[in-house]
């Protein structure tokens, strides 16, 4: 994705709401290559060890107000380590048209990567037979999956106090990964009927499918003494998990019988964003300007598993949680001189826990008789009479908050560009890894009653003087 960049930006803290999405300790931005002064098509390519190769094209050209970017690239790799092979291409394409009041860009980027798994550590006294060694010996372990984005910006400056932007967007994800398991239990994997501890070797594959989509939009007023914006950030989010079987190492000697891709698993979640933000720069004087902006975002997050192999009645879950969270934030910049400035800034941000922190400790929604990490339940039956599932509330893992504090001073000439920053950053529930991982090798995460970290940045450019 870098090769279609033409700015990528990393910062610490709570950033700006802007986007319309409130950041959380640090956030990463990245400005897609749009417009081109002329035309040109470039080939590209590199080679490495292990059977490493990259190649590709990117061509832009201009027709009048028109602009396109292209590009396709390929990357692949036998890979250091045994069994570690990947094999991922991609595709961008941006479409632009510029008018007298408006800009109108249309991105569309795809690809599709097949890579071996090879993050599993190996032992001190495997490496020394063979420093290639891969835990995972299985030819086909393999995680397989794209994501095709569709984007389209518009951009229109109704006059010169004031610019309208709107965004829509669609995000399709496809694709599963593929493992083999020693000694997995038949009845936790929809192999037979009754419990029991009966076991085989099992080759699996995790499927999920996604889709995500949503409108950005922003309003910029500019008066006598500053800047004020107003925007939105509403989307939906739907995803549907399930397990297959592909393979029981000796069925027909245990007397199994089974459908190739049959599933043992089935869960479904959604999310919906509904977000509002004010944000006004203000000038009183010519060197002073202070930011004021407040946040509201409300997160409505759905869950169900859904009858598969023995998932059944009391065996399937469900939850509903909802988040309102309000966030201001404050801040302020003054010149001192044209060489010297001060600045600091006050930052409330909040965020809710990932779906995967709200289920069981060391396992997940794919393991048959886990519960989610909720404090209390409430049995839902069929108009029979029969269980037909299980729906929790109040969650044990919290949504997080943030308290962030920054001061600054900076100096710039001709020469020298410096900058000294100070930040306090005091957490309440911060979501953390405690220490262990789950069955998937996954770091298991909850609440820290409070958590602070603090430090000073210091950052120089210098223009060396070479004429």
């Amino acid at each position: 994705f870098a090769e279609s960049t033409s700015d990528i930006q990393f910062q610490r803290g709570v950033g700006s709401s802007l986007y319309g999405i409130s950041t959380f300790g640090g956030s990463l931005n990245m400005q897609t290559n749009s417009y081109t002064k002329g035309n040109r098509t470039e080939l590209f390519s590199a080679f490495g060890s292990y059977n490493t190769y990259k190649v590709g094209i990117k061509t832009a050209q201009k027709f009048g107000s028109y602009n396109t970017n292209i590009r396709f690239s390929k990357i692949a790799s036998d890979g250091y380590r045994d069994n570690s092979a990947s094999d991922l291409w991609s595709v961008f394409t941006g479409f632009s048209r510029v008018g007298e009041r408006s800009i109108t860009e249309f991105n569309f980027y795809t690809g599709h990567e097949l890579t071996h798994a090879a993050w599993e550590a190996s032992g001190d006294w495997e490496l020394e037979e063979n420093h290639q060694h891969n835990p995972y010996t299985y030819d086909n372990y393999v995680d397989d999956f794209s994501q095709p984005h569709y984007e389209l910006h518009h951009n229109y400056f109704i006059n010169e106090m004031s610019d309208m932007k709107n965004s829509i967007f669609y995000i399709r994800g496809n694709g599963f990964y593929e493992q083999y398991k020693d000694g997995r239990n038949l009845w936790e994997h929809g192999l037979v009927d009754e419990e029991s501890s009966e076991e085989a070797d099992i080759i699996r594959q995790k499927w999920i499918t996604k889709n995500h989509y949503g409108w950005v939009s922003q309003y910029n007023l500019r008066h006598k003494m500053g800047t004020l914006t107003l925007g939105t950030y509403l989307s939906g989010f739907n995803s549907d998990h399930w397990g297959e079987i592909k393979e029981v190492i000796g069925a027909d000697t245990l007397g199994i019988g089974y459908d190739i891709g049959q599933r043992y698993y089935n869960y479904k979640g959604e999310k919906q964003y509904s977000t509002f933000y004010m944000n006004e720069i203000f000038m009183p004087i010519s060197d002073l300007s202070i930011m004021t902006n407040l946040y509201f975002q409300k997160i409505n997050y759905n869950f169900e598993q859904l009858e598969a192999g023995n998932f059944d009645a009391e065996y399937l879950n469900a939850y509903e949680v909802d988040y309102i969270f309000l966030n201001p934030r404050f801040g302020a910049n003054y010149n001192v001189n044209k060489s010297f400035n001060i600045y600091g800034n006050f930052s409330i941000s909040q965020r809710e826990p990932t779906d995967s922190e709200l289920y069981d400790t060391w396992y997940g929604p794919d393991d048959i008789g886990v519960a989610p990490l909720f404090a209390e339940a409430d049995t839902v039956f069929t108009d029979d009479g029969n269980i037909e599932k299980i729906k929790w509330k109040n969650p044990y893992v919290k949504a997080e908050k943030l308290n962030d504090y920054e001061m600054g001073i900076g100096y710039v000439n001709s020469i020298w560009k410096l900058k000294a920053n100070l930040y306090w950053m005091n957490f309440t529930d911060e979501i953390v890894a405690y220490g262990g991982a789950d069955d998937e090798g996954k770091p298991i995460r909850g609440n820290a009653d409070k958590t602070i970290h603090r430090g000073v940045e210091l950052s120089t450019k210098e223009q060396l003087p070479f004429n």
